[in-house]
């Protein structure tokens, strides 16, 4: 019971994130802004039309998947799902909202704030669900690293 219970609050922080980047995809799939989107991506890497729908239907499509965990597939969906938002949303900030600054509201509009607390609540629900064989892996390194024999783990 302890350990279901001890889940709660990351299955709330993966369910908020998925639910904030399901509304975004779909806002801009309904509103089609999609070509918007594409046209800024275009600015910076090449078939940035393409990529505008991959992170559309990703957050349309990909977060109710990465929202629902355990029940598609075994939870084996949230952590490669986990991957990609957290690289797409680090490319936005990076790309986008940084150069507005910080605040997403009052002095300045579109900054990272949002953005980097959207990076971390996929790094910390993308972390644990990590496979137990990286686990494993990393273990081993760090143990290796720090002149542990392997024996130890």
């Amino acid at each position: 019971m302890q350990q279901q219970n001890s889940q709660v609050p990351l299955i709330i922080i993966r369910v908020v994130a998925a639910a904030l980047i399901a509304i975004h995809g779909w806002h801009r799939l309904l509103n089609n802004d999609v070509a918007d989107l594409g046209d800024f991506i275009a600015d910076y890497l090449p078939m940035g039309h393409a990529l505008g729908w991959v992170v559309t239907l990703l957050e349309a499509f990909g977060a109710p998947i990465f929202a629902a965990g355990g029940l598609i597939a075994s939870g084996r969906l949230v952590f490669p799902l986990g991957l990609i938002n957290v690289f797409v949303y680090t490319m936005a900030v990076l790309l986008y909202h940084l150069p507005h600054g910080w605040f997403t509201s009052g002095t300045n509009k579109d900054g990272c704030e949002y953005g980097v607390l959207l990076v971390a609540a996929f790094a910390s629900v993308t972390l644990a669900h990590m496979p137990e064989g990286l686990k494993r892996i990393f273990r081993r390194k760090s143990h290796d690293a720090y002149g542990l024999a392997r024996h130890e783990l």
